[in-house]
């Protein structure tokens, strides 16, 4: 059955109610419904063409936003660095004034391991020259083997560039759980009390660092070291070698980073030793 010659089109009702019909010879109502599918056509490509571009607004705002963000974070980052090197120019001079100088960079070939000593040794070798006054507040007292006791000595020569604080948790402000120690590359780090080494470790903030057990009550942290010389299980003196002064971790320069706890809570190293930790 084909299309018939003409094709009858109702275009409405007049007034009195009667329906006007057209009617159309085949090729002109072909072109009608031509044109009708062409413009559905265009249409939906507009429409389409207007739902992407918008995609595509929405996108740039998006990309500009985080392209700010960026920029933001760029600027922080800029000012942390430029207050690294503000700290480690402040530490430079700490240093001249005690008389320190930093070590040579790789003069210690053992600070590529954790713990340069297997379990049940312990360290023996003797301070560079330059760590004279490290070596004398290395030699641990007579006695005092039996852990239990609160810290008594600091554990490095040097100064401290960053002192304890508590935080105010009510306010949203954290604190610093311990105290940093400017000294030499390489200097002696030495337990802060008699004690076992109860856990030795690296991780991104603290660098190499040990962990010694004080009896029940005290456990003393020793972070940012070079090179640790006790693993777990050593039972160390008050003022026996533990590790070695480095700037592992987060630490600005050559540093150590110091915390005492007591019952599960960080203290300030200053209520239980005495004087400084310079050389006298």
């Amino acid at each position: 059955m084909g299309v018939p010659r003409r094709t009858r089109v109702t275009i409405g009702a007049d007034g009195d109610g009667r329906r006007r019909e057209l009617c159309l010879p085949r090729p002109v109502a072909l072109l009608l419904v031509g044109v009708m599918l062409v413009t559905w056509v265009v249409a939906a490509l507009l429409a389409a063409g207007v739902v992407r571009g918008r995609n595509h607004e929405a996108r740039i705002v998006e990309l500009e936003r985080e392209l700010a963000a960026a920029r933001v974070e760029a600027l922080a980052a800029q000012a942390l660095r430029d207050e690294l090197d503000r700290t480690r120019a402040l530490q430079d001079d700490l240093l001249k004034m005690l008389g320190l100088t930093r070590a040579t960079a790789g003069a210690d070939a053992e600070a590529d391991s954790v713990c340069d000593l297997p379990l049940g040794v312990v360290a023996a070798d003797a301070p560079p020259p330059n760590e004279s006054a490290a070596a004398d507040a290395a030699d641990p007292p007579a006695g005092e083997i039996e852990p239990g006791a609160p810290p008594s000595r600091w554990p490095a020569v040097g100064v401290i560039v960053r002192g304890f604080d508590p935080g105010d948790p009510a306010r949203g402000r954290e604190g610093y759980p311990g105290v940093d120690i400017a000294g030499t590359e390489g200097a002696k780090v030495v337990a802060a009390a008699a004690g076992d080494v109860d856990f030795v470790g690296e991780d991104e903030v603290l660098g190499k660092y040990v962990e010694i057990r004080h009896g029940l009550d005290w456990v003393t942290i020793y972070a940012n070291c070079q090179s640790i010389k006790v693993g777990p299980g050593h039972r160390v003196r008050a003022g026996e070698q533990v590790a070695k002064m480095g700037r592992t971790g987060q630490a600005p320069a050559p540093q150590l980073h110091f915390q005492v706890w007591r019952h599960g809570v960080a203290v300030d190293p200053r209520q239980y030793i005495s004087g400084e930790p310079a050389p006298r």
